[in-house]
């Protein structure tokens, strides 16, 4: 009984060692990296671009927007930068909640290195679904980018573990 109980431990240990291990570093750009369970596919749009995973359990989105922050910074009569990127991750939170018709659960204001963000908890009711799947973005704005990291359960389960690996794993250069 014992030797069986050792053998199942110790299956349950690689199979999840085995899928942390299997995450990629993506190095976006100079400025930021993070990791995927796999290579995600990229796609680039006028002055964004986008890098997706999708798994049965959950999708991992990055996104850089090259000019939403420089045309807001713009319009603003506010001289010091700090002061505007809180303002502009706020206005960028509340587009997100009101984008979709989202109900928002928790926001945090975080710092990663010498960079400000926002930590946005939300929930999504799908039709036909009578259950709310719980979403999580982290915004920052470096070096006049916006950048968007987001992990979407797709079902009615946490998937704590990969969420927290993929957050963890964000690298910003100074």
């Amino acid at each position: 009984m014992i030797l069986k109980n050792i053998m199942i431990l110790v299956i349950i240990t690689n199979c999840w060692r085995g899928s942390v291990d299997s995450w990629k570093r993506l190095v976006i750009n100079d400025e930021v990296s993070v990791e995927f369970p796999k290579l995600p596919v990229r796609k680039e749009f006028e002055d964004k671009e986008m890098y997706f995973y999708k798994s049965l359990k959950y999708a991992i989105m990055v996104g850089i927007s090259k000019t939403h922050f420089i045309d807001y910074r713009s319009k603003q009569n506010i001289y010091d930068k700090t002061k505007v990127v809180d303002l502009f991750l706020d206005d960028v939170v509340k587009g997100k909640i009101s984008s979709g018709n989202y109900t928002s659960i928790s926001v945090k204001t975080l710092k990663l290195g010498k960079y400000i963000g926002r930590e946005v908890t939300y929930s999504s009711s799908t039709k036909g679904i009578n259950y709310n799947q719980k979403r999580f973005a982290v915004f920052f704005v470096i070096n006049d980018n916006l950048y968007a990291f987001e992990f979407w359960n797709l079902q009615n389960t946490e998937n704590a573990i990969d969420k927290a690996h993929f957050y963890n794993s964000i690298l910003i250069k100074s």
